[in-house]
């Protein structure tokens, strides 16, 4: 029979306190709180509780790892953030949920990006500004063994001033062998990624010049590609279809764009039966 004796939070086994601790970082994140204009604490408050709290969240690097970057403005804090994650893969990611109006995202991507560069190969889901060449020549080129997901936006969501950036060539190419997700937003260059599941480019009228023959070789990369995103990504009618691209794993096919690049891209990919495609017309 269970005793109807209340139990005292200190004194709940150090298992339970995990459990806790691991679900109150996933209902109270820290980050910027738009009602006040602030970046507020979330579960990092119980770590001043007492000294067991302290000590024991403290021992759980994945928690701080999974803020590592992007939720709060100052490098230093994020430099200790990293140092008690110890060896966990790290998240500098959070920036892309504070509205582009606020400049607290300005500082966030901007500390993010200086992160980025002295912790590469430790990373496993990143949103970095790609406005600035230097920052995404840090990322290219290099291995990254860790990165799961990669978030990459050119210019603010919405904008329609600013140069697009537009990198080609073997020395300007990403490498990452286990990537899952990921999302080019008004910026494009070559990639390999061989596990990609999942993979979003937004051009937003932007005007690049990407070409058929590089969105077909990035395409060709993916074999294990599940959902494909192309929107706006023009032009495409400078190509030919040969032989199809296969994307024998597709389920999802969302494409934004002219009738004919939409024909030339379909006529590009052999893709299964099943999957679901959605076509919306910029003409």
């Amino acid at each position: 029979m269970l005793s109807n004796r209340m139990l005292n939070v200190n004194d709940l086994p150090l298992e339970l306190l995990h459990e806790v601790f691991a679900w109150l970082s996933t209902v109270d994140v820290p980050g910027f709180d738009a009602a006040t204009a602030s970046i507020k604490l979330g579960w990092v408050v119980v770590s001043h509780v007492c000294k067991r709290w302290r000590d024991t969240i403290l021992n759980m690097a994945v928690l701080w790892a999974s803020i590592a970057g992007g939720v709060f403005t100052s490098q230093e804090l994020c430099e200790e953030l990293i140092r008690r994650a110890r060896n966990s893969p790290l998240y500098l990611w959070d920036w892309t949920r504070v509205s582009p109006e606020e400049f607290t995202r300005v500082i966030l991507r901007q500390t993010v990006s200086r992160l980025a560069i002295d912790h590469l190969e430790r990373i496993a889901k990143l949103a970095l500004d790609a406005r600035d060449p230097a920052t995404v020549h840090s990322i290219l080129g290099r291995p990254l063994p860790q990165l799961r997901e990669l978030y990459l936006e050119g210019r603010e969501p919405g904008a329609r001033d600013g140069q697009f950036l537009w990198l080609s060539g073997a020395e300007r190419t990403l490498i990452s062998p286990h990537l899952q997700t990921l999302e080019m937003r008004l910026v494009f260059f070559p990639f390999q990624a061989p596990a990609l599941q999942a993979l979003c480019i937004d051009h937003n009228w932007a005007g690049a010049d990407i070409t058929y023959e590089l969105l077909m070789d990035a395409l060709a990369s993916c074999p294990l590609l599940e959902d494909l995103e192309l929107l706006d990504v023009l032009p495409l009618d400078d190509g030919v279809p040969s032989r199809p691209v296969p994307l024998s794993h597709l389920s999802t096919l969302t494409y934004s764009g002219s009738p004919p690049d939409f024909t030339l891209l379909w006529d590009s990919l052999a893709i299964p039966p099943r999957a679901m495609s959605t076509y919306r017309s910029n003409s």
